[in-house]
């Protein structure tokens, strides 16, 4: 098998081509017209690499005009036997995977649906068919599995159903995993979905990239499957554990919710907002949509990315941690004036609210509260 490689660029003078293979060789005249010589090991190690594989190297070139060079390869095995076995053992191509995940030989760990991972939206971007298949059968055991070929119909997707989480790979045709992942972080309509990226061994340059431009997480191909679960699953379960703390805690600031500066901006304007109209029974989510800019999905999808919570949920929230507030400091007030001073309709309504989200009713939480 012969491969030949040209082009029409300033040739190598005569002199030259005896050296060209040397290690560290670099062509004086190359040097002061290419800005961006290499360090002379390319050549050297193209030689021997075509030299264990039984070939030879071969360079021509015309001045001025054209530069080839040749290789030449035997097209019968010529490798022995181990060398042979240990490359088809530790290939790491899209189709040994699969054919290794297909045969059982990947060890897939069990993961069971929980509290914590039940409803869990998640996007998989890949534009490799058989490894998109593959992934969707892994999560789908726990997660709603929505799917895309390409970073354009990832971000198409990630529209649709506001995922909880998008797995994708970095290098696909169009538009990559890393150009898709600035897309997503920099639109506040999905800059609070976590993103975790796969890439090849050889492309982490494109790895760090990804976290430069928001990913929270990546992972090398061919990836440990158990890895990859419990790194997707950390994600998931971290963010709903700070769901859990902030709603349960009444101390608990809306910022730990986000790292995203954009998120938690929208995050503090909707609790400022709710507190401006703290005792205002006819607060409505379309007042509260109006008043921060929003559409009321838009304000729905980004309250619900956030904080787990429909936006009817976060303003109860926040006022029944204004009433633990209240209880603390005015240990006399009535459960009547409380109620209605953070506009619940009824103090019977107020109590059975509270004793939902604290597990005690508010006259028992004031107690335990002042025997401390």
């Amino acid at each position: 098998m012969i491969v030949r490689v040209a082009d029409n660029g300033m040739g190598i003078a005569p002199e030259h081509l005896p050296r060209v293979f040397d290690r560290f060789y670099q062509d004086d005249q190359l040097n002061a017209t290419v800005s961006n010589q290499g360090s002379g090991v390319g050549l050297s190690l193209a030689k021997a690499i075509v030299e264990m594989h039984g070939g030879t190297i071969e360079v021509a070139s015309t001045p001025g005009e054209r530069t080839v060079f040749t290789i030449t390869l035997p097209k019968e095995p010529h490798f022995p036997g181990e060398y042979v076995e240990v490359a088809a053992r530790e290939s790491t191509g899209p189709q040994h995977y699969i054919r290794d995940y297909k045969e059982g030989e990947i060890d897939v760990p069990a993961i069971e649906a929980s509290e914590e991972t039940r409803s869990v939206k998640m996007l998989i971007v890949e534009d490799n068919d058989e490894v998109r298949e593959m992934l969707s059968q892994i999560f789908s055991p726990v997660y709603s599995i929505t799917t895309a070929c390409n970073g354009a119909e990832g971000i198409e997707r990630a529209g649709e159903v506001n995922p909880d989480i998008i797995l994708s790979d970095i290098m696909m045709p169009g538009m990559s995993g890393v150009e898709m992942c600035s897309k997503l972080k920099n639109n506040l309509e999905t800059c609070h979905i976590p993103i975790v990226l796969l890439t090849a061994r050889t492309a982490e340059e494109y790895a760090v990239e990804g976290l430069q431009t928001g990913a929270d997480d990546y992972i090398t191909k061919p990836f440990n499957v158990k890895l990859l679960v419990a790194r997707c699953n950390n994600l998931v379960v971290g963010r709903r554990r700070l769901q859990q703390k902030y709603l349960k805690q009444p101390d608990a600031s809306v910022q730990m919710l986000s790292s995203n500066p954009g998120d938690q901006a929208i995050l503090q304007k909707a609790v400022d907002l709710v507190l401006e109209h703290l005792d205002d029974v006819d607060f409505s989510i379309g007042i509260f949509a109006r008043e921060m800019g929003l559409s009321r999905t838009y304000l729905f999808t980004k309250i619900k990315g956030l904080t787990g919570q429909s936006p009817n949920e976060f303003v109860s929230t926040i006022r029944l941690k204004q009433a633990v507030v209240k209880l603390t400091e005015n240990p006399k007030a009535s459960m009547v004036d409380i109620a209605y001073s953070l506009g619940f309709s009824s103090p019977s309504y107020f109590i059975k609210c509270f004793k939902d989200m604290y597990g005690k009713t508010p006259n028992m939480y004031r107690k335990e509260m002042i025997g401390k």
